[in-house]
């Protein structure tokens, strides 16, 4: 879609709403893992563009890793859907990422706030609460959510670092929880979870698995496995262990703690799976490092950086407003060009007026036009996010933090502003002769024999008001302005009319 004139009216209108962009020196550390039998994908949390998002990387079954793209929002929680990266985000919306262009789509249920999400290949199981905080489970199985409530008692205030994985035919929600301390001492955390089989839920009792970390899950067909940070000596942080899950108890049991080739890097460390085989991974910096995890040995061979080795693609992304920012270089360039162009032909001629201009008409100065074009942009765009609001609620917020859209909003944004856009101006100047910004800057809107325009040519004008914005900035009607033989925008010259300087009195203002 090409930059439509009043995105930059919506950024600000949103703003006044009451839209603020999120305090702090950035997002906070976030690292996922997360695969299933055709690829294993690693999320970090990074600033993109400005904002709160997130970067990804695959690896296919060849073992092939390669950076796939980023994204804009805070990366709730995420899993391995087919082959693409499914990205939950805090308003339920989820996207389904590779390195094609995203797709965005509403929330599996109302009011779902995410809490974890999973999938095996086949399907995805994603767990989170509703509006009352009850806990809500959904499945997406061919292109269908199910949901409903999740029959076990879970209080919010105590899941923790909530993770989901999918095992042996149950879905598992796990959390770390707060237990009491054997001695007096600081707080300490056990494993808890809930799974589902047979439409039965079950809820088991605290683990052995003590952890200061959040539980880092991954399951393969046979096995799942933990990856956590054993509580240390005074408070200080532990050493890692691996443990492994087992149905005969319904319990994790340590495997051992995590040997590596190398010194651990710093930084929070997670697991994943690609078929059968599991990875650990770390993000020491900007790139994670992944290395083959032995499940029956907890040893992990070296960290190897994702783009070393070519790895990684060569080139790296750029970012979203890349783009956008040469578009208005671009169209600044050619702005330029034309008025020297038009400032040359003037001299030419000895600075005399166009024969073809209307002899009584003071026709209007482009910065007035622009003055006005910007005001009457901001009116119909606070009236266009109201009627938008309605639908909604989360637009505001999503605009000024970038968030990629369903088309289908988009398409309904648009069409709003369309409609609002054409209903505006045509009934203004076909009553008044002029809008509220043309009022402003002294404007207003004549044919070319110099009377009050109708109703046709309001109309016909202004719906042609779409060609001229394209293909961003009023683009085309600027051309059409400076190098017509009269200065109007192409909606104009079909409906023959001028935008003049008002008379008031014997003069013109």
């Amino acid at each position: 879609m090409h930059l439509r004139p009043y995105m930059l009216a919506l950024l600000v209108v949103a703003a006044a709403a009451g839209c603020a962009v999120p305090e702090g020196a950035g997002p906070p550390e976030r690292l996922i893992a997360t695969g299933n039998q055709e690829a294993l994908f690693v999320v970090l949390g990074a600033t993109v563009d400005g904002m709160e998002g997130f970067r990804f990387w695959q690896r296919d079954a060849a073992g092939a890793w390669r950076f796939d793209g980023e994204g804009v929002g805070e990366p709730v929680t995420a899993a391995a859907c087919g082959a693409r990266l499914m990205v939950f985000l805090p308003t339920g919306r989820y996207g389904l990422f590779s390195s094609e262009t995203p797709e965005i789509f509403p929330a599996p249920m109302p009011s779902f706030f995410p809490m974890a999400v999973s999938g095996d290949g086949q399907a995805v199981d994603a767990f989170g609460w509703d509006a009352d905080s009850n806990p809500m489970y959904a499945r997406l199985q061919e292109g269908t959510w199910r949901h409903d409530r999740i029959g076990a008692a879970i209080e919010r205030d105590k899941v923790l670092d909530p993770t989901a994985a999918r095992f042996k035919g149950r879905a598992y929600l796990i959390w770390r929880e707060k237990a009491l301390p054997v001695f007096v001492g600081p707080p300490s955390y056990r494993i808890r979870f809930v799974y589902l089989e047979k439409s039965v839920w079950s809820v088991s009792p605290l683990s052995r698995i003590y952890l200061d970390s959040p539980p880092r899950i991954a399951a393969s067909a046979d096995r799942m496995v933990c990856l956590y940070r054993k509580p240390g000596a005074a408070g200080s942080p532990g050493p890692w262990a691996v443990a492994t899950y087992e149905t005969a108890d319904e319990d994790f049991h340590e495997v051992g703690l995590l040997q590596t080739k190398d010194p651990l890097p710093p930084g929070p460390i997670a697991v994943g799976r690609l078929g059968d085989r599991f990875f650990a991974v770390a993000s020491p910096g900007q790139s994670p490092s992944v290395a083959d995890l032995d499940v029956e040995t907890a040893r992990a061979e070296a960290f190897l950086p994702l783009q070393a080795a070519g790895e990684v693609a060569a080139t790296e992304p750029q970012a979203p407003g890349f783009y956008n920012l040469a578009l208005l270089v671009i169209a600044f360039v050619m702005f330029l060009l034309l008025l020297g162009w038009r400032d040359r032909q003037a001299r030419q001629r000895g600075g005399a007026v166009p024969a073809a201009q209307p002899v009584g008409l003071a026709t209007a100065p482009l910065g007035r036009r622009a003055g006005a074009v910007v005001l009457d942009s901001f009116l119909v765009s606070a009236v266009v996010l109201s009627v938008v609001i309605g639908f909604y609620p989360e637009f505001p917020r999503q605009v000024w933090q970038r968030e990629v859209l369903p088309w289908q909003e988009v398409l309904v944004v648009s069409a709003v502003h369309d409609i609002c856009t054409i209903l505006y101006f045509s009934i203004a100047e076909a009553v008044t002769g002029r809008t509220v910004g043309k009022a402003v800057f002294g404007l207003e809107v004549r044919t070319e024999s110099d009377e009050p325009i109708t109703w046709r040519h309001a109309v016909l004008r202004n719906v042609l008001r779409l060609v001229d914005e394209l293909p961003m900035l009023y683009l085309a009607g600027l051309v059409s302005v400076l190098m017509g033989p009269k200065p109007q925008r192409l909606g104009d010259r079909v409906a023959h009319t001028l935008v003049v300087l008002r008379r008031t009195g014997q003069g013109t203002m």
